[in-house]
């Protein structure tokens, strides 16, 4: 490329015209959910911080603190829980900007936790009744399995 092309394009540049190409296979969807975040796999490590877009396979969050890529955080918030890898961290102002990709997601935690809670017996008034019961051949009876 001879001299005179790169002092065009940097100049190019100067204006402000931007060639980013636009890779994201999904839409983003801006929001402002502010959230609590963990870095795993130890958990020592909590902040908070925000929601500021989202899509269907991730989401940018907007965070005090420098994280690395390929680090697994916990999103959490209300009764929602987001395992997540971070694919970059840049800096923007005093915070940073984070994109994730979501791993795993559970919802209705403590609608779940009472689910765990009936599974392991929790509302059962003997430790030795079963949990499943099995119609027995003569009708209308029940049997232990």
């Amino acid at each position: 490329m001879p001299l005179g092309s790169k002092l065009s394009l940097t100049r190019f540049f100067r204006r402000g015209v931007d060639f980013h190409v636009e890779r994201r296979s999904q839409p983003r969807f801006p929001t402002d959910q502010p959230v609590t975040i963990t870095v795993l796999p130890h958990g020592k490590v909590t902040f908070s911080g925000r929601i500021v877009n989202v899509s269907g396979k991730g989401m940018q969050l907007r965070i005090p603190q420098l994280v690395s890529a390929e680090d697994f955080l916990k999103v959490s918030w209300g009764e929602t829980m987001l395992l997540t890898e971070v694919c970059y961290c840049e800096p923007e102002g005093d915070e940073f900007n984070v994109g994730v990709n979501v791993e795993h997601a559970l919802y209705n935690l403590s609608q779940l936790a009472n689910q765990q809670r009936e599974f392991e017996g929790g509302d059962r008034t003997s430790r030795n009744q079963p949990l499943i019961r099995a119609e027995s051949p003569v009708a209308g009876t029940r049997r232990p399995m």
